[in-house]
Order: structure tokens, then sequence, then C-alpha cells
């Protein structure tokens, strides 16, 4: 017995796997044409701890342009788990043709020299258009009635796409900012838009991608990818996106009209080439951002906007006199996560509350962002014993309902001994504090004495008689209850078998207690346990396994033992 209830006191916090800290180069593309843009990546994963990266030179290259990709997150396929990824991006032009080698940078990454690999690329002679998809016609000759301002206009644009210009604040709104072309060019970003008044999420760590293909107006056209954002909008107001620009060189030909016959013999091109410079500007999109409502709006309502829940648990159920525990609040949902504030925590007079500090993981590639965000705050109590912690709200503005929600953790619970106290003393106490002998056991013991009496009874009176056949029935057998866990358990159903417990110890209640269904939660049972009578002690343990078993339900990456719990699942429901 206080084995069982030392591990439901005592649970293990969150465990976090390392992920290992890479650092390589990235090419965009492993074959360019001399002229063509090519994307060099110097990318670090797995770490925030990056110090500085030094850049190689490039002889055979010209520098067109170096950027930072911000701080993001990508899911590891190893770990499973979402991992810090941050990139240095380097745009070269190529000067002529052959097989190079572009050296890798050197960085200081968590404390230590690293380098990245080199990379080997292949530029051609030729014409980039001449490997374009057949199916988008190119464009670039200049016919005659034709002028190169028309040719651009009709033939290379960008475009700014927004999938709402009306939002609340807080309410994700998703930019992607593309370039449309039919002409042979050489082109490159020389402005990236701002987004004033947002706060920016990155959806796109590669933009060196192949050009997509889309119909509009009848034509084809390549589409390359400038930006993909997520924005989150920090205050009521109109703000804008502001312009991205290109600037590029276009190739465009003219059938030269002023040829003579000797240079038509001697194979001369009919085409004259007219490069042309200029710089392609994307529009200006306005979003109006208004305010959230303000009927009906919780007072701990700080500025959550999407769908969430919450769960909340202690990072150990027992503690010393003296020492301070961690209470952990795990916010599981869409939205704006990353600019959530943690829920409010306050002191009372059993304990001082020190200000919460928090960790978030995000999957960006999701529209709206999903993820966690985990709040932990130290709690230091002044005196001994179970110490509760009242139940913690978490106020969000439902984006799809149109009304503010709130979640609840429930009352949270635990013990703290006295200084040098063992953990099992403290256990015998809480067994042994004043308690009289239940009920319950005086009425299993006379049922099991009276028992006894039949069997020596019967083996008397067969004794003193001749033995006479007789077919006697055997007792019903009753099913335990929680035989459809371990069922759930050897299945290797872990969410099968946490329902089951769930099932199992709400039915048990109600059949003892009957106690109404709507008060068979989580929040409620406690209460409605205490008013009936119920041992307070028993009603924590109660407490502490209802919310361990929620905790592995829906909280991502929890790893609670299934087999304790149900073990102390079948302990409580034979003591409440």
């Amino acid at each position: 017995m206080r084995l069982l209830l030392i591990l439901i006191l005592i649970l293990t916090g969150f465990t976090n796997a390392e992920a290992q800290t890479k650092f390589y180069t990235q090419l965009g593309n492993e074959e360019v044409y001399v002229g063509q843009a090519l994307q060099v990546r110097y990318i670090v994963e797995g770490t925030k701890k990056i110090d500085d990266i030094i850049i190689p030179s490039y002889p055979e290259f010209n520098v067109l342009n170096m950027y930072e990709v911000p701080l993001s997150q990508k899911l590891d396929p190893e770990t499973k788990k979402l991992i810090p990824v941050y990139s240095r991006v380097v745009v070269l032009e190529s000067k002529k043709k052959g097989s190079f080698i572009i050296k890798g940078a050197i960085a200081e990454i968590d404390g230590k020299t690293m380098r990245s690999n080199n990379v080997r690329v292949e530029v051609r002679e030729g014409n980039p258009s001449e490997t374009m998809d057949e199916e988008v016609q190119d464009a670039s000759e200049i016919k005659p009635g034709e002028t190169i301002q028309q040719k651009i206009k009709e033939n290379f644009f960008l475009v700014t796409e927004v999938d709402k210009k009306s939002i609340f604040v807080g309410e994700p709104v998703l930019v992607a900012i593309k370039a449309y072309a039919r002409l042979n060019a050489t082109s490159q970003v020389i402005r990236r838009p701002g987004f004033n008044g947002f706060s920016v999420i990155e959806m796109i760590d590669n933009y060196d991608q192949p050009p997509a293909i889309e119909y509009i107006n009848g034509k084809n056209y390549f589409v390359h990818l400038i930006r993909k954002v997520q924005l989150l909008p920090l205050q009521p107001g109109k703000f804008k996106v502001d312009q991205a620009e290109v600037k590029s060189t276009i190739r465009f030909v003219r059938q030269d009209i002023d040829m003579n016959f000797e240079e038509v013999l001697k194979g001369r091109s009919e085409m004259r080439l007219i490069p042309h410079t200029t710089v392609i500007k994307s529009p200006v999109v306005n979003i109006d951002v208004k305010p959230l409502p303000d009927t009906n709006q919780p007072k701990s309502f700080s500025g959550a906007v999407g769908k969430y829940s919450l769960l909340g648990r202690m990072e150990k159920r027992m503690i010393q006199q003296g020492s301070s525990a961690v209470l952990k609040l795990r916010v599981n949902g869409e939205g704006n996560i990353s600019l959530l504030t943690a829920p409010e925590v306050p002191s009372t007079d059993l304990y001082e509350v020190a200000s919460p500090t928090s960790t978030e993981e995000l999957n960006t590639n999701e529209y709206p962002v999903k993820g966690v965000k985990e709040f932990e705050y130290v709690i230091t109590p002044k005196g001994k014993g179970n110490i509760e912690i009242p139940s913690v709200e978490f106020a969000y503005y439902d984006l799809a309902d149109r009304r503010y929600k709130v979640e609840e953790t429930g009352p949270i619970n635990f013990l703290v001994n006295e200084e040098g106290q063992d953990s099992r003393e403290t256990i015998a106490a809480i067994e042994q504090s004043g308690k009289t002998i239940d009920p319950k056991y005086v009425a299993f013991s006379l049922i099991a004495l009276g028992i006894i009496a039949w069997v020596v009874y019967q083996f008397v009176s067969k004794k003193k008689s001749p033995v006479v056949a007789q077919k006697v029935e055997e007792p019903e057998q009753v099913k335990d209850p929680v035989e459809s866990i371990d069922d759930a358990i050897s299945e290797g159903d872990q969410r099968k078998a946490l329902l089951q417990m769930q099932q199992v110890i709400y039915g048990t209640i109600n059949q003892k207690y009957a106690i109404p269904a709507n008060k068979l939660n989580k929040q409620e049972v406690g209460y409605a346990l205490l008013s009936k009578g119920v041992d307070n002690d028993l009603v924590t343990r109660l407490n502490i396994l209802l919310e361990e078993i929620d905790w592995n339900l829906y909280a991502p990456g929890a790893d609670g033992d299934v087999k304790i719990m149900r073990n102390n699942t079948k302990d409580l429901i034979t003591l409440i």
C-alpha cells in the first residue's frame, strides 16, 4: 500500500529527447547556367546557441544578395520532435561555365567551432529558358507594334495573396508574395516586404525551389514564391503589407529588319538581343485589424486567440520542507501561440509563486500555426502537509464560435514533508493519522468469518453422514471491473486503457454514492465525494490519479506508466 501511494504521488516530469546539432550546406540547384542566380544555404539545426557564422569567398561567382532566415522550427524525422532551425542564405550569380566547389561556412555553435560541408555545382552555357516546361510559352520576342513596357506588364508581375483583409487582434492571416513570369530573365529580390504591426512566422525555409506553373487569364506562367508568412496582428488599426521589389535583367529579342543579304549568308541570327533591366514591385495590400469584443470578456483573458486546451500538473507530488515545487501548465492548440502569456497563479498564505518561465514547440508548416506552449511556476510552500493550488483559468477567444471560452485545470495538490522526514513516514502518517477502522473493512471481515464458519460446518457434516451426490450450482462469477483495462493493455492500446480507467472510476463512484452523471468529471467529483463523507486523503489521491490519466490522454509527449495507473485505479476503487 505504501509503495502504491508513493507511485501515485511521485510523478515524473516531461522527457525531452535531445536533438543532435547539425550544420550543413545546401544548394538550391546543383546545375545552373552562366548568369543564372544560385542560392546557397548554410543551415543550423538542433540548437539556438549560434554565436557567429563566417561565410567563405566565392571567386567564381558574383554575390547578389545575403540575408538571414529567422529562427524557426521543423519536425525532426528521427526524434519526432520540433527542433530549432536557423539559416544564412547567399544568392550568387555564376560568371563562367565549369564545375565548381562552394566551400562550407565556419560557425561557433554551442561553444564549439564547426564547419559545414563543401558542395559542388555544375555551371553550363546556354539559355535557362531552354529547360523550362514546354507548357509555358516564352513571350520574350517583341513583335511589330509591341513595346517593352507592354510586354513586361503582361508577362512579368508580382502578386500579393492575403487570405483575409479584415481580422481581429491576434487572428492569424496568411500572406504569400509570388512572381509570375513568361519572359527570359535573371532576377533577384532586392527588397523584402515589411510587416509593421504584426508578429511574423515564416512558413517556408527554402525559397529556392523549382517554379510552379499556374494558369491565369488564359496563359500559363512560371511562378516563383518570394515570401510566405503567417502574420499575427498585435493591435487594432489599419495596416499594410509593404511592397516587395525584384530587379530583373530581361533578355528580349526582336527581328532585325536591317540585316543585308551578306549578313544572312554569313549565318547571322535574324533575331537581335535587347537586354533590359527593370524593377518589378508587388502591390500594397491593406489589412483592417479590429479590436476583440468587450462583451462577456473574462477577467482572466490576456489576448489568446484561436482554439486551445489547458492541462496542469506538479513536477513532483511530494517535496521536503524547505524545498520548492514546480507547477507546469501546458497550453495546446492553434492560433497565436507564440504570443500567449502565462495564466495567473497568485501567491497565497500557503505558498509564494515566482514569475514563470515558458517554452514552446510550434509547427509552422500548418496554418493556422499549431503547437504547445508550456509555463513553469516555482512554488515555495510556507508550511507543511497537503497544499492545494486553486483551479487555474486560461481564457481565449474562439474564432470559429466567435465567443470567449475558459479552460480550467481544477485544483492541483502536492504534499510537503517535514524536513528530514522519509516519504514512507509521511505515507504512514497519512494512513494512521487519527483514523478509525473503516466500516467497510469490518463488513468484509464479518463476511469472511461467515464463509469460514460455513465451510467448517460442511466439512463436519460430511464426516457424520454418508455422501449423497447432488448437483451444486456454481455461483455466478462477478467480472473484475479492471478486466477491460487489462484487455486494452494486452492489445497495446494505451489510449483505450486510459479511457477504460476513467469509465471504471466514474462507474464505481456512481454505483456506490449515486452521484449524478453531470458531477462525474475531474473538476467536481472530488467535492461531491467529500459531501458524501469520503476521507479527504482518498479524494486527494483520486484527484491525482484522474489528473495523471487526463495528462497522458491529452498532453503531447506524455509518457506515464499505464500499468502503474491501472494498479492505482484498482486500489482506489476498492477504498473509496
